[in-house]
């Protein structure tokens, strides 16, 4: 079977005749009817991953990375009524060597957490249980995936979504509290589509100003079912938000709001977990934030208060291994976070961005500049780093024990380039 799921991904791949073109399906090219086309992308990212602190054999100080994500859209109408769209999501890694903390897969691409799916559509080529199983390069990897499947049906009423589908709650540029479906790590290096939730999404404006969105989504298990609402409303000054739902194992609720006058933009969002296991309410998570935006310029400002995270280091290892950590609920270990995102594109062809990331509490932070130059409209390349700066972590090899210091004083570095290319 997994023979056979190879060479249909080997004939997705091989297959351009439409990959550049729009293919009606039915009728005259010309008219608007039933179409298919392929667009998609490759991203490319090699680097070298390092720690700032010494651990003794066998770990390895440094290691070299090259990741590849291919991401073949599928998409079309039946009529001008139902469309769908399928997406094909192929993950290649390979590491020259395996370390004990730093960067690790938490840096770069494919740091996001997959999502819980009851239909698992992913298949593992080579890597364990893959095609190549036995092999003494642990870092070799080579993963296919259905990331999308899912079918729109417009009506006078609301638009219904059924299938694997992206999904964006909130606002917040750095430190999301409301994205609860799949979010972004604030360290993945592919942020050009969410990984895909398997949902019955309905969106429905009763005029002009006004969003309802109802959403059922599948976590992986009927345990974990969620599911939820969420009134929307722009308005004169900018625009606010009430929502609420099942999520896991909690029940949340949600508000935010955001006001914008001339290059000046204010935004607040906060969300108040129970805990239906505990039977008891958890601390808030709350981010509130201002943006600066000009013709070629963009300052954001963060402040993040993290509920979910652990008061102190010493609860950072349990955070790690944390539902709420592992299934990207918050890619966060602390409580107190700062962060900023500085982007300027006032040279031709090229944008310089840094973004800072500190956990007041360690205190730690860590930097990430990128230089973006524009090869042309299907294609950049992109060179950057991750840089962690606080306390280095305590090892006991014979102990068989860590003691983590600070959040970012442990994630090392990482320098890579990123080409990336749109067809």
């Amino acid at each position: 079977m997994k023979y056979l799921q190879l060479l249909i991904v080997s004939l997705l791949l091989a297959s351009p005749a439409a990959a550049f073109a729009r293919i009606p399906v039915v009728g005259d090219a010309d008219e608007d009817t039933s179409f298919l086309e392929l667009g998609g992308y490759v991203q490319s990212v090699s680097g070298v991953q390092y720690r700032t602190y010494d651990l003794p054999e066998p770990f390895d100080d440094s290691s070299g990375l090259n990741s590849e994500v291919i991401r073949l859209e599928w998409s079309g109408q039946l009529t001008d009524k139902v469309h769908f769209e399928v997406h094909n999501r192929l993950f290649f890694q390979t590491m020259s060597g395996q370390g004990a903390l730093g960067t690790g897969n938490v840096v770069g691409l494919g740091a996001t957490a997959q999502p819980d799916r009851t239909l698992d559509l992913s298949t593992s080529l080579i890597g364990e249980d893959g095609l190549i199983e036995d092999r003494d390069d642990a870092g070799l990897l080579l993963d296919h995936d259905i990331d999308r499947a899912a079918v729109t049906v417009y009506t006078d009423a609301a638009d219904i979504t059924v299938g694997r589908q992206g999904i964006t709650w909130g606002r917040a540029m750095i430190f999301p509290v409301a994205d609860l479906w799949t979010r972004f790590s604030p360290f993945e290096l592919d942020q050009t589509q969410k990984r895909g939730t398997d949902a019955v999404r309905v969106l429905a404006y009763p005029d002009f100003s006004t969003e309802l969105d109802f959403i059922v989504a599948d976590k992986g298990s009927l345990e974990d079912l969620s599911g939820g609402a969420r009134w929307g409303k722009t308005l004169d000054f900018g625009d606010v938000f009430v929502a609420g739902g099942k999520f896991w194992n909690e029940l949340i609720v949600m508000a935010g709001i955001s006001a914008t006058k001339d290059h000046f933009r204010g935004r607040l969002e906060a969300a108040e977990p129970y805990d239906i296991d505990e039977g008891d309410f958890d601390l808030p998570r709350v981010t509130v934030g201002g943006d600066y935006i000009a013709a070629d310029m963009q300052l954001s400002l963060e402040y993040h208060f993290n509920g979910a995270g652990a008061d102190s280091p010493d609860g950072y290892l349990a955070q790690l291994q944390s539902d709420v950590f592992t299934r990207g609920e918050s890619y966060f270990l602390g409580r107190h976070y700062v962060g900023g995102l500085l982007s300027y594109s006032g040279f031709e062809r090229t944008n310089l961005s840094l973004s800072v990331i500190s956990n007041v509490g360690d205190p730690s932070f860590i930097v990430a500049p990128n230089f973006r130059y524009i090869l042309s409209d299907e294609a950049d390349i992109n060179v950057g780093a991750f840089q962690g700066f606080g306390e280095d972590p305590e090892v006991d090899l014979f102990g068989g024990g860590a003691d983590v210091n600070s959040e970012y004083g442990t994630y090392g570095g990482f320098v890579f380039t990123q080409l990336r290319v749109f067809f």
